[in-house]
């Protein structure tokens, strides 16, 4: 069950683990293991996180609209998106940046919401 800590972290603190996360699933893929899936990693334990979190929160939700940006933060979205979707809610993604301009993590998180069957609106 989620409890509420009640302190804030530094931000360089906070970077400095998720640099540290982000240098241990690189170290697993330069030595010959194979590469995880966008939603085996960072990324993905982080929307699994707050999608557990939000169905604690609000237990009676089915209807979900997310808002996804261009950056890496876009990639937490897209995979929220898609457990919702996996989860049977009602899911609709609103993209500031089409699929094609997204890299890296965020690109292959878009492609997995896309592939879950998510429905996606493009704005700007």
């Amino acid at each position: 069950m989620w409890r509420s800590v009640n302190c804030l972290w530094p931000i360089a603190a906070l970077r400095d683990l998720e640099h540290w996360l982000l240098a241990e699933e690189t170290v697993s893929m330069t030595n010959g293991l194979p590469e995880a899936s966008v939603d085996k990693r960072l990324m993905g334990r982080a929307a699994q996180s707050a999608f557990d979190l939000l169905r604690q929160r609000w237990p009676e939700t089915r209807r979900l609209c997310v808002l996804c940006g261009g950056g890496n933060n876009a990639g937490d979205g897209y995979l929220v998106a898609r457990l919702a979707q996996l989860a049977g809610f009602e899911v609709r993604i609103i993209a500031l940046k089409d699929e094609a301009q997204l890299t890296g993590d965020a690109q292959l998180a878009a492609i997995a919401a896309r592939e879950a069957g998510v429905e996606r609106q493009n704005h700007w």
